[in-house]
């Protein structure tokens, strides 16, 4: 009993698979879009690019790799079938390249365009139309890899020569030199920085110092109206009267000095007293002048 429910348990699971992928074919085959056939040559390695691999175009799944077959008229080179989804506008610009898919080493293609063209790239079925391959990153890398070993050999070379023991002692000596810069500069920096700090207190004594020396011109020029006014009153009143005391003392000086005359010529008058004048025309005893 138990065999016979077993067996029909795997029978009707069995029926069950097959009717869904049936169901799957079916649904799969309805459903299938419409694509553009294109083909991209090259004389390069294709390592890693097989049939069904992904084509992006501008970073976008876009169709698949339909075959990958050699040229029969030009051996050399390699005939990449691809479909793409008909919606994608694919212009007369647009260009392939290699580009691998992580670390397992598969290669899928991308189609870039440069923008130059808005034109679609006419194509059809019975004569795809050809898109140029570009060299990837990695291909560049590797045409160049012998002049950079080149290079580098050279340049290991000369860092070699430039090592040496003169070189590492001018080196040296450059680096302490350097460092004795440094130290100079930060001191420098210092010294700035304490000159900074000083500055708001002599930016106050400046301003103290500003401020005297405004009390002391406004000192001078009120010193100077007053000795203004004093040199007025000393022309409008002292220097007449001193003229006028100048003149008595002239006048005493010149009495005092004709005393001094008379004394000398008679001095018995300090005794008798001066002796009187001769009298003048029509006084009494007056005497005219002889014949």
């Amino acid at each position: 009993m138990n065999n016979r429910a077993y067996a029909l348990i795997t029978g009707i699971f069995v029926l069950a698979l097959g009717a869904a992928i049936i169901a799957a074919a079916i649904w799969l085959t309805g459903t299938r879009v419409a694509t553009k056939p294109y083909i991209i040559a090259t004389t390069g390695s294709v390592a890693g690019l097989a049939p069904h691999s992904t084509v992006f175009f501008r970073g976008l799944a876009a169709g698949r790799v339909d075959s990958v077959r050699f040229d029969a008229r030009d051996p050399r080179r390699i005939l990449i079938r691809i479909e793409v989804d008909a919606g994608i506008p694919v212009t007369r610009d647009a260009y392939a390249v290699f580009r691998l898919q992580g670390l397992t080493g598969a290669s899928l293609l991308d189609l870039e365009t440069t923008g130059t063209s808005r034109e679609l790239l006419a194509t059809s079925a019975q004569s795809p139309a050809y898109i140029p391959l570009h060299a990837s990153l990695l291909d560049e890398l590797g045409t160049s890899a012998p002049q950079l070993m080149g290079q580098l050999q050279t340049l290991i070379g000369a860092l070699n020569q430039l090592l040496n023991t003169d070189n590492r002692a001018h080196v040296a000596r450059l680096l302490a030199q350097a460092d004795a810069a440094s130290a100079a500069l930060v001191k420098l920096e210092n010294d700035l920085d304490a000159e900074t700090r000083r500055l708001p207190a002599l930016t106050g004594q400046m301003q103290a110092t500003l401020a005297q020396l405004d009390k002391l011109t406004a000192n001078l020029d009120q010193l100077s109206v007053t000795a203004r006014a004093t040199g007025e009153q000393v022309n409008a009143e002292t220097l007449p009267r001193l003229n006028a005391t100048l003149s008595r003392i002239a006048a005493a000086s010149d009495q005092i000095r004709r005393l001094a005359d008379s004394l000398r010529k008679n001095p018995q008058q300090v005794l008798s007293g001066p002796q009187s004048p001769p009298p003048g025309p029509g006084e009494p005893g007056y005497k005219g002048p002889s014949p």
